[in-house]
């Protein structure tokens, strides 16, 4: 094993039942990866730098991603006798909850950092201006590293400041890619408008928005309007290709920084192989014992 970084995500697997047994059950209806609409576990996986499994733990399906680190990371320092543990995982286990709890156990991080809304705002000033970013020869990637302050809760409960590198960057593929996926969604949204014929939510309804048609007495009519929300459109392309890391490693540089989060990969790859070549999914027992002997042969085999 190389304990040196530990890879952290989460999926779920779907089962064969309708609904859950009552609120103990394991299965419970929750946001599935996959989209599926059948009560579903989820399951948090550490793997090391070399891809082997570290740790495995099952939550009820309807456990939102972030609250699942913390009890599992507690359990590999105590199984595998660490003194500090390097975790990488996305920006979906980014919370100010589980950042304070890594490094108030003086372990360290590299996450990704969701840059549009309200939780990524505060970087938006150095995303946007041009000042600094170091361009490659062709110009097809660019980027720029420094240092941020940010308050946190200690161990004791007090307001403390620390330091991490925040790491921005751009990439022509990625621009590339996310403009032909938003263009996808736009012309779906526009056809959706011609012939209404969709009653299930899709991704690309996050493109149309209804207004309330004022007659001419000025009062707001009952009949609702959808049209393209261009707006959103807009602003959405200005984060095309453009990508944040952050990392409580002040020593790390931008290709060191790229170099660990790139390792996730790996337990992308994990997830696929249990889902498809173990078959793990769908899950037929009900017990929650035959629930954890089932995941326990499928993890020991990968």
């Amino acid at each position: 094993r190389d304990n040196t970084y530990a890879f952290y995500d989460v999926t779920n697997y779907y089962t064969e039942i309708d609904f859950p047994n009552d609120s103990e059950d394991l299965r419970q209806r929750g946001v599935s990866k996959e989209r599926r609409v059948e009560p579903i576990i989820q399951l948090g996986l550490f793997i090391d730098s070399n891809g082997l499994p570290i740790s495995m733990s099952l939550f009820k399906g309807n456990t939102a991603d972030s609250k699942t680190l913390q009890p599992i990371m507690e359990e590999i320092k105590v199984n595998y006798h660490l003194k500090r543990l390097v975790v990488v995982a996305d920006k979906g286990l980014n919370t100010s909850s589980n950042i304070n709890y890594i490094v108030n156990n003086d372990d360290g991080y590299v996450v990704s950092q969701i840059l549009r809304g309200k939780k990524g705002k505060r970087y938006h000033e150095e995303l946007f201006n041009e000042d600094s970013y170091i361009y490659n020869q062709n110009r097809t990637f660019k980027h720029k590293l420094f240092t941020e302050e940010y308050e946190t809760i200690n161990q004791k409960g007090e307001t403390i400041t620390r330091k991490r590198n925040v790491l921005l960057y751009w990439k022509l593929e990625d621009e590339i890619i996310a403009r032909r996926k938003r263009d996808d969604k736009l012309d779906r949204a526009i056809k959706s408008l011609g012939n209404n014929a969709y009653a299930i939510k899709h991704t690309y309804e996050e493109y149309i928005k209804e207004i309330h048609l004022v007659n001419q007495t000025g009062e707001i009519a009952n009949k609702v309007k959808k049209i393209i929300d261009h707006d959103k459109v807009d602003n959405d392309s200005l984060y095309d290709g453009y990508f944040c890391i952050i990392t409580s490693e002040l020593d790390y540089d931008y290709k060191k920084i790229l170099e660990v989060y790139g390792g996730l990969w790996r337990i992308e790859e994990s997830f696929r192989i249990t889902k498809s070549d173990l078959e793990l999914r769908p899950i037929y027992v009900s017990r929650e014992s035959r629930i954890n002997g089932h995941f326990l042969i499928c993890y020991t085999a990968y």
